[in-house]
């Protein structure tokens, strides 16, 4: 297998793991605060459908299909340097790969906090009370 077709496969691997376990995350976080379990994934869709995007609590393809299609595209593109770096280097042991993937989440978070419209990003600000302060910007 050639080395960019296996960096694509991997990428996607990867973002769907991080896609999946940050949704399962999100929804403990929401159920401890009260909320439905689908709320922060709904949140996601504000970029479509404004702030209240965040209040809808039951599942709907305008808010639940686009909101984790949205969670799960920006897994999928944050895994793609995390994979071309890795790829570009030496196998390394877990915790050099838990420093790169610190990395990545540092700039990811640089990225959608300073570079990213606000209107863009930031879901988290709509749905929890316990969010960091930055989110509920």
């Amino acid at each position: 297998m050639n080395g960019l077709l296996k960096t694509g496969l991997l990428t996607g691997v990867t973002g769907t793991v991080a896609s999946v376990v940050t949704a399962a995350f999100l929804v403990l976080l929401a159920k401890a605060e009260g909320k439905s379990a689908l709320q922060p994934t709904n949140a996601t869709s504000h970029w479509l459908h404004g702030d209240k995007a965040g209040a809808v609590r039951k599942a709907d393809l305008a808010h639940t299909a686009v909101g984790f299609g949205t969670h799960h595209a920006s897994a999928i593109f944050w895994a793609a340097p995390f994979e071309a770096w890795l790829a570009r280097n030496p196998p390394r042991s877990p915790l050099l790969m838990l420093r790169d993937a610190s990395a990545v989440t540092a700039i990811a978070a640089a990225v959608d906090y300073l570079v990213v419209p606000k209107r863009l990003t930031r879901a988290g600000r709509q749905c929890f009370r316990s969010a960091p302060s930055q989110l509920r910007m």
